[in-house]
């Protein structure tokens, strides 16, 4: 079905966000993903919705564009304000459920895979059954973080959130002052213990792949890495 564009933010001259409003009625949970293309015509491909059920009838992506195929820089193009894209879902990510443990939860975010966590967070925080929520979130460079104000704002209000932003490249240019590294070190240094953990994971294969095999040996139930 077709989908309006009402609006796009660019975050740099990679990344952007969207919001689009489907032609017809739509609904989709926290964590799922739509098919997302230029028109009828051309191939459809996934992405993870980043806003909570809350937000419908709107949908906000957030999109980078790898510039490896002329299907992406089509994309990039069709995405205008008032223009129409073609879409279609939803459909399932992360077995399509909130985590079963009730102690603690953590988020794992690389890059853009921050879209699935960001459209969670508002049901996580505001359901009674989770203790605390800890949103740990990796880029290259600070600027890709780029809700990290916002979040560092929410935790001021939400006394149940930890938020973590880190970087693993360049710091100096963007005057980053925050942790430096790979994400799954920081968590690594926050709980030693994680065997009463569930985590949610979305990101890079590298990133999940090296948080799994580190998370496990300092106790976590790999069953309980969702990714």
């Amino acid at each position: 079905m077709k989908a309006k564009v009402l609006s796009r933010t660019d975050i740099n001259s990679d990344l952007i966000k969207v919001r689009l409003l489907p032609e017809k009625e739509w609904s989709f949970q926290g964590g799922q993903y739509l098919m997302l293309g230029p028109n009828k015509d051309c191939d459809l491909k996934p992405f993870s919705i980043a806003s909570g059920p809350e937000t419908l009838p709107e949908i906000e992506l957030h999109i980078r564009n790898t510039h490896g195929s002329t299907w992406i820089e089509e994309l990039f193009k069709a995405l205008k304000p008032e223009s129409d894209v073609e879409i279609d879902g939803p459909f399932d990510h992360l077995n399509n459920r909130l985590p079963q443990i009730e102690k603690h939860v953590i988020l794992l975010a690389g890059g853009t895979g921050y879209a699935p966590m960001k459209s969670m967070l508002g049901e996580l925080l505001s359901n009674d059954q989770y203790d605390s929520v800890s949103l740990y979130w990796g880029a290259q460079s600070a600027d890709e973080l780029y809700e990290h104000d916002e979040l560092t704002a929410l935790v001021q209000t939400e006394g149940k959130l930890h938020y973590c932003g880190c970087v693993s490249g360049d710091t100096e240019s963007t005057h980053w002052e925050g942790f430096t590294g790979y994400i799954h070190e920081r968590v690594l240094m926050d709980f030693e213990d994680m065997s009463e953990i569930e985590i949610l994971a979305c990101g890079p294969k590298a990133m999940t792949e090296a948080a799994l095999s580190s998370f496990t040996e300092q106790g976590l139930n790999p069953e309980l890495f969702i990714s």
